[in-house]
């Protein structure tokens, strides 16, 4: 009998960092948060006659709107990258594994026969 290498498993590998897609996310989605809260505040507190407040009034639904649909399709267009991304990488690596697979059944018949 020879002594088998001990095959030690393979290392986990890390999650890649979050891409720059991702990162656009929280500006998007912290500006539509923060003028939610200009807007429900102002209608709290604010003066009414005040140039501000009537531009509130007049454009504040159609401005928030236009920011959550931003930070959405932002957030949708990151998690789309980022798939294909994740599908490229594993297209690439496909090959390799198969590659060892082969070469890990050479290695397993040629012991075989020992």
């Amino acid at each position: 009998m020879t002594a088998q290498p001990e095959q030690q498993p393979p290392e986990p590998r890390r999650p890649a960092p979050p891409g720059l897609l991702f990162r656009l996310v929280i500006p998007f989605t912290f500006l539509f948060l923060f003028s939610l809260f200009v807007v429900l505040t102002h209608d709290l507190f604010g003066d009414p006659d005040s140039k501000f407040g009537r531009i509130l009034r007049e454009h504040g639904t159609k401005i928030l709107a236009w920011e959550a649909g931003a930070a959405i399709a932002m957030a949708f267009i990151a998690m789309t990258v980022d798939r294909m991304r994740t599908l490229r990488l594993a297209k690439n690596e496909q090959p390799t594994q198969a590659a060892d697979v082969r070469e890990q059944a050479e290695v397993d018949d040629g012991n075989s026969g020992s």
